[in-house]
């Protein structure tokens, strides 16, 4: 939870006998995540984890990283999949808060999001951020990356969960390009264990109080 199977029982059998067939035709089982491979690896599958492999994303190593540039403006920026499970309500309210605290900030906030999006539409904008919060679709890699060094600040949104088992490709491509990280991510989990030594700062996604606050310590 809060990740449920939309498909019927018949496609769920039918995918769970090819991973199956997978995982047996396998040499090794190569997972970014070990919170991912033990929440996986078990039960009928629990007989593959001999085989089974811990293999991290490589963070962006091969580009040169640039530095950032404070502007007029105080950009932070998100990309990838903004899955249904990834609320953005909480983050608007943190926004919300934080204007409050500092209302000059509104000439110079901007919060900007570039990838897919539940059902490929670009959300609609709260009225009362529509100045400050804009959407765009896929960027190539090259484009992407070259649009992420424009941020001040990496965003990172996951959904609510009791233990945050992934470790999303575009975490380490945000650890290559030398921004600080804001994750709305769970307390336990493997973006918390990333973290813990410095980088970004982390806070549950539907604490509002806290993302206000976060926001407030990265803007000054």
């Amino acid at each position: 939870p809060p990740y449920t199977a939309q498909v019927g029982m018949i496609s769920r059998i039918t995918l769970e006998r090819k991973t199956t067939k997978i995982f047996q035709r396998a040499g090794s089982i190569v997972f970014p995540a070990r919170r991912l491979q033990d929440f996986l690896l078990i039960r009928k599958w629990g007989r593959f984890k001999s085989k089974s492999f811990i293999a991290p994303h490589l963070k962006n190593i091969w580009q040169q990283q640039q530095p950032p540039k404070r502007g007029e403006r105080f950009i932070i920026r998100h990309s990838g999949f903004l899955m249904r499970e990834r609320k953005i309500e909480p983050l608007f309210e943190g926004v919300r808060l934080f204007l409050k605290r500092y209302p000059v900030a509104k000439e110079c906030f901007r919060l900007e999001f570039a990838g897919r999006y539940p059902n490929n539409e670009l959300p609609e904008t709260p009225l009362d951020l529509k100045d400050m919060v804009s959407y765009s679709g896929y960027k190539l890699p090259d484009e992407l990356s070259e649009w992420l060094q424009g941020a001040d600040v990496f965003l990172l949104v996951e959904a609510k969960l009791k233990e945050g088992i992934f470790f999303p490709t575009k975490f380490a491509e945000y650890l290559g390009n030398g921004r600080p990280i804001l994750a709305l991510s769970p307390q336990n989990g493997e973006i918390a264990d990333l973290l813990v030594e410095g980088g970004g700062i982390l806070v549950e996604p539907d604490e509002i109080g806290a993302i206000g606050n976060a926001l407030e310590e990265l803007f000054l």
